[in-house]
């Protein structure tokens, strides 16, 4: 494995009041997506996730948008497109 190969960039965005957050790297693609959205009366967030077949970003989609949500108490979506690769050792 070449060094910086797992390497995986985030870009935030602010479109209105909420936000769009992209986890990528050099192999993009769009494995999940992850919205989230702030109940100010329950004061608790709740995500709703899509995954593509095979894909397994939605964890950290999920985990992105939820703990962006609770910290910001604003409306989250996380768009994670990014593949790891395993070392050979």
């Amino acid at each position: 494995m070449r060094s910086g190969e797992n390497e995986v960039s985030i870009s935030a965005r602010l479109t209105g009041d909420d936000l769009v957050v992209l986890f990528y790297n050099k192999k993009a693609h769009i494995g999940a997506v992850a919205v989230a959205d702030f109940d100010h009366k329950e004061k608790r967030a709740s995500v709703s996730v899509i995954t593509r077949l095979g894909h397994k970003e939605d964890i950290v989609a999920y985990n992105a948008a939820h703990l962006l949500c609770k910290q910001t108490r604003r409306a989250i979506c996380v768009i994670a497109e990014f593949i790891l690769i395993k070392s050979k050792k």
